[in-house]
């Protein structure tokens, strides 16, 4: 029995924000980066940070806060060396890899860096740099799925990595280069084998034995369900406050699903064999006006109508953005309120008016 696609609630792949460190005009920079330099040598002595070497580093200061997974270690980096930069200090983790514990240990390991009244004041106002949202989809096979991309422009890029040996669709990659968010659809259980296969591999090239553990993962992957995921990747989101999520531009609309039918062997007529090949080909209105005037155009329209998948509900879908982002429990509930004085100049709160910064300029 054919089992219906089931659409999963939006979560969070990768996050990056950034954090008003050192930018407040009296900010003795130099000292507070002294002060965390040292700071920083003695979480690496106690093996809770290690370096990390970053390319085309925009920072002083690049290291990884140690967290409980062997490949969810959150990236920070302090001391921007460019003025023009919104943040003084950028931190990057993907929220689906943490474990029980591992977000309070980031702020836990912050605080001692950073200072602990400074580092929860400025938690208060995080600005999104970027932020990955993703939805899974259930029992949904790619390659019997017609994949649309509207509002593409002259400049998108659409890309497909396709399996030769089964010529299978395995991943879809939409959006120009330079824009600031790009966008997939893939095939996640291809994704996760694949992963696995290359981890056993680089085992059995170190001449390590093979894990039990590894060989369980690989049936149990085996035997799951087919996985399709659908991929937001704002990459340049400027600095965005969290209050703002409200009104990202919904890219889920862009998406346009249309089943082809679950069985292969019941081939479409020939007229509508060249009307899929030729919307994989060239898009779906250059496709329809090929076939206006001709014997076949009802065919193809009504074909595209009826083949629409009433499933993916995409305005829905958006409006969880914001509930997925509070839910990687990073971020205080203020920062995702709007501060009226805060806006006017004033201080948010008695607290932030006692608080003096870390260090003051000396004049």
């Amino acid at each position: 029995m054919k089992l219906k696609p089931t659409v999963h609630q939006p979560v969070v792949d990768k996050i990056a924000y950034l954090l008003a460190w050192g930018m407040d005009p009296e900010d003795d920079v130099e000292q507070l980066l002294s002060d965390v330099g040292e700071r920083l040598k003695s979480a690496i002595a106690h093996d809770r940070c290690k370096k990390a070497y970053v390319k085309g580093q925009r920072y002083k200061l690049n290291f990884w806060v140690k967290l409980n997974g062997d490949k969810n270690d959150a990236l920070v980096q302090i001391g921007p060396l460019q003025d023009r930069q919104k943040g003084g200090m950028r931190v990057a983790v993907n929220p689906r890899k943490l474990g029980n514990g591992d977000v309070e240990l980031l702020h836990r390991t912050l605080r001692r860096i950073v200072g602990r009244s400074y580092y929860n004041r400025l938690m208060q106002a995080p600005l999104l740099n970027v932020l990955h949202i993703a939805v899974d989809i259930e029992n949904l096979n790619l390659s019997r799925t017609i994949v649309r991309y509207k509002h593409g422009h002259r400049m998108t890029v659409v890309s497909k990595v396709v399996n030769q040996k089964s010529a299978l669709v395995e991943t879809m990659n939409f959006g120009s280069v330079p824009s600031d968010y790009q966008t997939a659809v893939y095939d996640k259980r291809t994704e996760r084998l694949h992963q696995l296969a290359k981890s056993m591999l680089r085992d059995r090239e170190a001449g390590a034995p093979l894990k039990a553990n590894k060989v369980k993962q690989l049936r149990v992957l085996r035997g799951e369900p087919l996985m399709v995921r659908v991929e937001v990747r704002g990459r340049k989101l400027h600095g965005m406050p969290l209050h703002k999520l409200d009104g990202l531009t919904n890219f889920f609309g862009r998406f346009e699903f249309v089943a082809l039918g679950g069985d292969p062997a019941k081939a479409p007529t020939l007229t509508l064999q060249a009307f899929i090949s030729m919307v994989y080909q060239l898009g779906l209105r250059p496709a329809l006006a090929a076939f206006k005037n001709t014997q076949g155009a009802r065919a193809v329209h009504k074909f595209w109508h009826d083949r629409q998948c009433g499933w993916w509900q995409p305005d829905e879908l958006w409006s969880h953005v914001p509930d997925a982002v509070r839910a990687t429990r990073l971020f205080p509930p203020a920062a995702f309120e709007v501060d009226e004085r805060a806006d006017d100049g004033q201080p948010a709160n008695e607290e932030e008016e006692r608080v003096a910064p870390v260090c003051r300029r000396r004049r």
